[in-house]
């Protein structure tokens, strides 16, 4: 699996502080070798993001915590909204979503990416799905 970004995202600190991160603007990623269903992604009623051809765009104002337990840098933050957003939604299975996060961070030459990915592998499991009110609405 490769995954692209197809449109960087701009990031501001959290104002509402649940969160450290909220995105500011469009984050797109292109996904090749796997298949996105096209769906629309909703947290209770507010939308999220959705998938078109293979492009999972993450709409303005998602709030996530950055790279947990890792430092957070210009290379490894946009994979770290990526693999956060996969993880919340459980779009894609845990795996494909810490493959995701490799190759992100990969193609936006982020330093450390195999030991990021030990400790998604590892540590993971805590976290993916475990986000309530998702909704996944296929067109």
């Amino acid at each position: 699996m490769k995954v692209k970004i197809a449109n960087s995202p701009r990031f501001k600190i959290d104002k509402q502080k649940r969160w450290l991160y909220c995105t500011t603007g469009l984050a797109s990623y292109y996904f090749k070798g796997i298949k996105l269903p096209n769906c629309d992604i909703y947290h209770r009623n507010k939308l999220l993001g959705s998938v078109l051809h293979n492009t999972l765009t993450i709409y303005r104002g998602y709030a996530f915590d950055g790279m947990t337990h890792f430092p957070d840098t210009a290379a490894n933050l946009p994979c770290a909204l990526l693999h956060d957003f996969l993880y919340q939604t459980a779009l894609i299975s845990r795996l494909d979503a810490d493959r995701a996060l490799r190759s992100c961070m990969e193609t936006n030459g982020a330093d450390w990416r195999h030991i990021v990915y030990a400790g998604v592998r590892t540590f993971g499991w805590i976290f993916y799905g475990s986000e309530q009110n998702i909704r996944i609405i296929k067109a």
